[in-house]
């Protein structure tokens, strides 16, 4: 993300999460000075979540650092 904001500086970024997303990653996005332009959205339903995924211009996937975090498979990739 550092280096997006340092390519397209004058590119507005908004960063929405919707679900529950980490503090980390919140911390993080606060972090690089992108805090005012993130959105929180609680848990949707299905439906609802596709059409943040269709709207989106790119889609974020983390995968938190556990043990055995390699094996995790997340419902964005079917």
């Amino acid at each position: 993300m550092k280096k997006v904001t340092a390519a397209f500086p004058e590119t507005d970024i908004k960063l929405r999460f919707v679900g529950n997303p980490s503090s980390s990653l919140i911390k993080y996005a606060k972090s690089i000075s992108l805090s005012k332009n993130i959105e929180l959205i609680p848990t949707v339903s299905h439906d609802e979540s596709v059409k943040f995924l269709l709207k989106s211009d790119a889609l974020l996937l983390v995968i938190p650092e556990i043990k055995n975090d390699k094996g995790i498979l997340t419902g964005k990739l079917f």
